[in-house]
């Protein structure tokens, strides 16, 4: 469910058809921590562990939701956006997010670009819907994106290198999915990045800064 509806509501959304059936049966997702895998019943799989990823991407679909007026999902939005910012996902002393926790435990503590990308699309939405914490789950995530992830000279993220086990920074070793796009410069030296995540196609546009 989570890839491939995912993908389907925003891009239904992108129409102003957002299937409401579909919102209801991801709102089921919502557990302690963020948002939990649904199994083909639309019941949380309990054995699998909360992950960031997901967490980011259902986020994002109630900012979707909300933008486009169905404010009944407004609950579930910030539902999100709290867990991204003050639940145990969060690293608030290292900085970053880990990738997986279950209930208040954190099971996977590496920090990977793919997710942090999606933090920032979730932080880029809840922004666009007027979550009042929107801007602030951006900013911290475009923060953690530039000093952790980001290649200045190539535009890109970094590839894959060799980390001390301890810092547990993980960079992707395939293809990039956020790139620099020039053409988005500003004033002040900010520019615009593309966010790219597999199987969706350009899936937002934020502000990376200077």
């Amino acid at each position: 469910f989570n890839d491939t509806a995912t993908t389907e509501i925003y891009t239904l959304s992108l129409h102003d058809a957002l299937p409401i059936s579909l919102l209801d049966f991801a709102a089921a997702s919502r557990t302690t921590g963020g948002f939990g895998w649904l199994d083909t019943s639309g019941s949380v799989v309990v054995d699998r562990p909360v992950e960031l990823w997901i967490t980011c991407r259902m986020t994002h679909v109630f900012a979707v939701a909300v933008r486009l007026g169905n404010t009944g999902y407004a609950d579930l939005l910030h539902h999100g956006v709290t867990c991204l910012l003050d639940g145990p996902l969060h690293d608030r002393v290292r900085g970053g997010w880990a990738s997986a926790i279950d209930s208040a435990d954190v099971v996977d503590e590496t920090k990977q670009a793919y997710a942090h990308a999606f933090v920032v699309l979730a932080g880029a939405s809840a922004t666009a819907a007027d979550h009042r914490r929107g801007p602030e789950l951006l900013r911290v995530a475009l923060d953690v994106v530039r000093k952790r992830f980001w290649d200045d000279d190539a535009g890109t993220f970094v590839v894959a290198r060799e980390l001390p086990l301890e810092e547990r920074w993980r960079r992707p070793s395939s293809h990039p999915i956020a790139v620099d796009d020039p053409a988005g410069a500003g004033q002040g030296g900010a520019r615009r990045v593309l966010l790219f995540g597999a199987p969706a196609c350009t899936v937002m546009i934020s502000s990376l800064g200077s």
